[in-house]
């Protein structure tokens, strides 16, 4: 099952932010292309900075990973997910953990490609000072 993971943390300036049905969207098409049944992990008017218990649906996500339940993980963007590193490290974990595929709009996320990891911290730490300054 590929667990479709949605997230705005607010009302949006028009055409600055994917919506949260845009966000579905792609991930029910990536379900078809694959060949996977799907769940849906709406999460709106929640910021990405809370810590993951404070996030009802991305916690819920992570059990059903864990469980065995979701094999296979969309999101739209690395900052749909998260806006810090340690909600990044604790996700990552996990789906390494439990072999579970990941995917963004681009494409799979090689989970041990060590450069595209360097590059998904950095951008980590940027999404985090983008929070910060604004």
């Amino acid at each position: 099952m590929l667990g479709i993971l949605c997230r705005i943390s607010g009302d949006k300036e028009e055409g600055k932010d994917r919506s949260i049905h845009e966000q579905e969207l792609l991930g029910i098409a990536l379900a078809s292309k694959l060949g996977l049944s799907y769940k849906l992990y709406k999460e709106e008017n929640v910021s990405g900075t809370l810590p993951i218990e404070e996030r009802q649906e991305l916690d819920r996500l992570l059990n059903d990973i864990e469980e065995g339940k979701v094999t296979s993980m969309f999101i739209w963007v690395q900052n749909r997910l998260e806006r810090n590193p340690q909600t990044r490290y604790i996700v990552l974990e996990t789906l390494r953990e439990h072999h579970c595929r990941l995917f963004i709009e681009t494409g799979e996320v090689d989970l041990f490609d060590d450069d595209a990891n360097m590059y998904g911290d950095i951008q980590s730490l940027f999404v985090a000072n983008y929070v910060r300054d604004t």
